[in-house]
């Protein structure tokens, strides 16, 4: 007998979208562990108490990103697998990253 469940997690509504997770095999993505990730990020603010940790050097005028964006991109990138910083540019565009950032962002 296979192990299986019906319950489903519901993620906070995203510009007016709902979100959630079904486990019954149909449409899948190999990623989603960073939309979980996001929501534990939003929740416990892990991203936020890091770069609270770090002194930012660099000049206002010359940055586009804050710390935080950058370590939460990096860390969501590495904990999905994606260990080169060369992925970024591809992950920007993927549908489950994207999400991941507007519910870290509570956008």
């Amino acid at each position: 007998m296979a192990n299986t469940t019906s319950e489903q997690l519901c993620f906070p509504s995203i510009d007016d979208l709902s979100v959630r997770t079904h486990f019954d095999g149909a449409v899948m993505s190999s990623d989603f562990g960073a939309l979980l990730l996001a929501g534990i990020d939003r929740q416990l603010g892990l991203t936020q108490r890091l770069a609270d940790a770090f002194s930012n050097q660099r000049h206002g005028s010359y940055t586009s990103h804050t710390s935080q964006k950058l370590l939460r991109q990096r860390i969501y990138q590495q904990t999905s697998g994606y260990g080169d910083g060369n992925d970024s540019n591809d992950l920007r565009i993927d549908p489950i990253f994207k999400l991941a950032r507007l519910y870290s962002e509570g956008e």
